[in-house]
């Protein structure tokens, strides 16, 4: 056993160590405490650094959004102006193409004639095509007026004897500027027509079958307004189907005549040639003529032999004013008993997709007798180059 006062001692040793030992745990735990707080601040600092990074790319997410949107709104517009647009356009070009097709069938019907051109121009009718060209335009003595001299041509067995020319004449049609829309293509097209002068004429007189008849059609034009244009329809009042020239078979056939300024049609085995007079006179010899025409040549093959093959004779003659069926019916009697066979050669090479200047020989010295020619072409020898 200790004694009491060792007891003391020991006492209050112990109870120092204890204080001692109590706060030195204390401090421990403050200094462990402050820690965790300092770590648990920097964690607070460090998730508030990120959500503020968050916040700062959402506002940036949702600011490039809006500027999505808008920019889908100004296209999605802008795409609403084009389609607009091109509706706006398309409606213009249909508009456009009806009047183009409406002029076209207007254009098909009609014949469209200028002045110091040269051409053919095929004019429809219910009894099918004829082929029509301005000669000359004059003025009309004592009328004030002019007088359009036309060249109608009958490739058909009919003989017209009425008929009416419906149109217009005036200035020349205005010609589509590079660049211009068909829109204002069309008005001034309109404008141009509006100032046409029209016209209505019927005529009596014999536009004789598979030939070219001259016809007068009077206009009031004047010199101080020149035509430049001259177009029209024709319908046919009365006609008759001529008298047959020959009871054979006309399928491979064709008529021209040696004063005819436009050329006809020779049906062949190897297509639709085209022969044309020349102006020259046929030269005699005595007993009979050369006779120079050119020969029109479509196909790819070269003819180095070839004849003619038919009939000629004078011109056949025109029905009078008035003339009995029968009486016509027997001049054209008396007209084919003048008509004379013939075969004859072609001299000359009739060249490919080309005209090319070709004779034959008649055997008839009077030209009054060799007007009117019914032939056939014969190729004899043909060749590709």
């Amino acid at each position: 056993m200790f004694p009491p006062r060792s007891t003391a001692s020991l006492a209050i040793f112990l109870g120092a160590v204890l204080c001692f030992s109590v706060s030195c745990k204390d401090q421990e735990l403050e200094r462990r405490v402050e820690m965790l707080e300092a770590e648990l601040k920097t964690v607070k600092s460090s998730t508030q650094d990120r959500i503020d990074q968050s916040s700062s790319k959402s506002d940036d997410i949702n600011r490039r959004m809006e500027l999505s949107e808008q920019k889908i709104t100004e296209a999605q517009a802008q795409v609403s102006t084009v389609v607009t647009q091109h509706e706006t356009r398309f409606q213009r070009l249909e508009k456009s193409i009806s009047d183009l097709v409406r002029m076209q069938e207007q254009r098909e019907k009609q014949a469209y004639l200028r002045p110091g051109i040269a051409e053919n121009i095929a004019l429809q009718t219910e009894l099918g095509s004829f082929l029509v060209r301005l000669v000359d335009i004059k003025p009309a003595l004592g009328s004030g007026g002019s007088v359009a001299r036309i060249n109608l041509g009958n490739p058909s067995n009919i003989a017209i004897q009425e008929f009416t020319l419906k149109g217009d004449f005036g200035g020349g049609a205005p010609v589509l500027k590079p660049g211009e829309q068909y829109t204002e293509y069309s008005k001034r097209l309109d404008e141009w027509q509006k100032g046409l002068t029209p016209f209505e004429q019927t005529l009596v007189k014999e536009i004789t079958p598979n030939s070219w008849t001259t016809i007068e059609l009077p206009i009031s034009a004047t010199g101080e307004n020149p035509v430049q244009l001259i177009r029209f329809t024709m319908t046919v009042k009365r006609a008759q189907l001529a008298v047959n020239e020959s009871n054979e078979s006309n399928d491979k056939f064709s008529v021209f005549y040696l004063d005819a300024q436009g050329a006809s049609v020779l049906k062949t085995d190897y297509g639709g040639f085209l022969i044309s007079p020349l102006p020259r006179s046929p030269e005699p010899d005595g007993i009979g003529r050369n006779i120079f025409v050119k020969v029109g040549n479509p196909t790819g093959f070269t003819v180095k032999g070839s004849k003619l093959i038919g009939q000629y004779g004078p011109k056949p003659p025109s029905r009078l004013p008035g003339e009995q069926d029968e009486m016509f019916s027997q001049r054209i009697s008396n007209w084919k008993k003048e008509l004379r066979d013939f075969e004859a050669d072609l001299v000359g090479i009739i060249n490919e997709t080309r005209w090319s200047e070709v004779s034959f020989y008649i055997p008839e010295s009077e030209l009054s007798r060799m007007q009117f020619f019914r032939v056939q072409l014969k190729l004899e020898n043909v060749s590709l180059r």
